[in-house]
């Protein structure tokens, strides 16, 4: 077998419904990559033995199979870059995953491996404690009927590693356990965005964050009444951007006890949260590079905010940060603070009160 040997060799192949047996144990970089991509009709699957796996081997090789309703077994215990990738993307009639019991991962194993599977209901269980880069990125993402997530026993974790795993799962009502207290970049990055049956939040229990390690987790999460308290007092750039963007049943935000911010840190991150009626107390006294950004902008009913700086910097500090909040509210702030008003100052039509 050699690199790319059979690389969509059956691709949009739409009326052939059984494959030919596959009984290679030594695989190549991308050696099943596509094979079978767009093949419409196919029902049946072979046999995939290998133990030990190369780049990019199974990638894409059943995507959009739409009427694929099982997968084959995958017995591997070691597995390779990109080895499982978009493997089932796109199956919309697969109603059953393939055990997946590896506990060392590697970058882009599983990244969007059931993708778009719109019939599955239940995910394989994922013991792995050992995670990659990418390792879990968009896996679940779009799995419309999807209504309980596997556990996820990692503490440690790598960049973008549940990076839109969950994303736009729709049915899904309660998030998995995150128990991790060291983060990594992007690490929960869009992971359950859009999943608007979601109702409750893990706890989020890391104290040092890392960039932009919860941007848009929550976003769209339409149902979601309560966040989880982000207990965390060392920021990084935009660690909290757009968390709970759009999130329109949230009606308390969670304390944000940071006292030094860090640029585009809680840019846009109750934007849209129309239920929100009073801000989370800000203690900083020093403003960050666009850390207010469109923070509050289009939360309809918020009526209080409590600040502790005292100048309004520029260069996009506070922009459009109340946009279209409330038309009268109180908003609390040190004497010193200058009184202006508009989106990106004091709200109009709000009575001001000093500490």
């Amino acid at each position: 077998m050699t690199n790319y040997c059979y690389w969509e060799m059956f691709f949009g192949c739409t009326s052939l419904r059984r494959s030919p047996a596959l009984p290679a144990t030594t695989l190549a970089h991308s050696c099943y990559s596509s094979m079978f991509a767009g093949c419409a009709s196919l029902t049946e699957t072979p046999e995939l033995p290998a133990t030990a796996l190369a780049d990019g081997c199974y990638a894409k090789m059943f995507k959009n199979c739409t009427s694929l309703t099982q997968a084959p077994a995958l017995p591997v215990t070691t597995l390779a870059v990109g080895c499982y990738s978009n493997m089932f993307q796109g199956c919309t009639s697969l109603t059953q995953a393939p055990e997946l019991p590896v506990t060392t991962l590697a970058i882009w194993c599983y990244s969007s491996m059931f993708s778009d599977c719109t019939s599955l209901t239940q995910a394989p269980a994922l013991p792995a404690t050992t995670l990659a880069g990418y390792c879990y990125d968009g896996m679940f993402s779009g799995c419309t009927s999807l209504t309980q997530a596997p556990e996820l026993p990692a503490t440690t974790l790598a960049d973008i590693c549940y990076a839109e795993m969950f994303k736009n799962c729709t049915s899904l009502t309660q998030a998995p356990a995150l128990p991790a207290t060291t983060l990594a970049e992007y690490c929960y990055s869009s992971m359950f965005a859009g999943c608007t049956s979601l109702t409750q939040a893990p706890a989020l229990p890391a104290t040092t964050l890392t960039e932009s390690c919860y941007h848009d987790m929550f976003s769209n999460c339409t149902s979601l009444t309560k966040a989880p308290e982000l207990p965390a007092t060392t920021l990084a750039e935009s660690c909290y951007n757009v968390m709970f963007e759009n999130c329109t049943s949230l009606t308390k935000a969670p304390a944000l006890p940071a006292t030094t911010l860090t640029e585009s840190c809680y840019a846009g991150m109750f934007a849209d949260c129309t239920s929100l009626t009073k801000a989370p107390e800000l203690p900083a006294t020093t403003l960050a590079k666009l850390c207010y950004y469109y923070m509050f902008s289009g939360c309809t009913t918020l009526s209080q905010i409590n600040v502790s700086f005292g100048g309004w910097p520029d260069d996009g500090y506070t922009s459009n940060w109340v946009k279209d909040v409330a038309p009268a509210g109180i908003f609390i702030c040190p004497k010193d603070l200058p009184l202006e008003y508009g989106e990106s100052r004091i709200p109009k039509g709000w009575t001001v009160k000093y500490r």
